[in-house]
Order: structure tokens, then C-alpha cells, then sequence
């Protein structure tokens, strides 16, 4: 059975607004699997630094908020302060494409 001819950007469009969507696109497979790849690499971060969880966290979510620089004189304390105002999310999470995500 062949796949329906799909407008790309509208579908990517419905699935943002939460509306009826095609979910077997090329693309939207192609950023499932990105995201489960993502997610996978997060759910094992337990005991990593907090600057990694964040990096791999970004990952997952396709955020390219920049990180502030870590100097190589601070303490693990100092850097965590400069990364008090990052989401913290425990392991394990799920999600389909880790975009479209909100947090509080």
C-alpha cells in the first residue's frame, strides 16, 4: 500500500497544533528516530555532571540555547550556579520528536 500524498509543511503544521496528522512522512521518521536516539542517550545520564545532563537534554529538545562558558578555574559548584536557570528533568522521559515541549 503505497503512502498518502502528504503537503509536508501543513502536516508538520497539524502535528504542532495538535490536530489529525500523518505520522509515517519521511521526516517525521526521520526526527522520531533522532529524538529516541536523544532520549535513549539521556535516560542513562544519571550520575553525569550537570552541564552534560543539560547538553544532552538540549540535544533531545533541538535547543541551541548556548550554554555560559565553563572556566576552567571554577569549582563544580560555581558552574552549577551559572546553570540554576536550566530546566531539570529526571530520567527516564519520553517523548516523540522532543520538540513542541514545555516546561514550568
Amino acid at each position: 500500500m503505497a503512502a498518502p500524498a502528504v503537503d509536508a509543511e501543513e502536516n508538520k503544521r497539524k502535528m504542532q497544533a495538535g490536530e489529525l496528522y500523518y505520522a509515517f512522512t519521511p521526516k517525521l521518521l526521520e526526527e522520531r528516530n533522532r529524538c529516541k536516539m536523544a532520549q535513549v542517550l539521556y535516560n542513562k545520564s544519571d550520575g553525569v555532571g550537570r552541564r552534560e545532563q543539560i547538553e544532552l537534554y538540549q540535544d533531545l529538545t533541538s535547543d541551541e540555547t548556548p550554554l555560559p562558558k565553563k572556566h576552567h578555574t571554577s569549582s563544580q559548584e560555581e558552574d552549577e550556579a551559572q546553570l540554576e536557570d536550566f530546566p531539570v528533568l529526571i530520567p527516564p522521559v519520553i517523548m516523540d520528536y522532543g520538540y513542541n515541549v514545555k516546561y514550568v
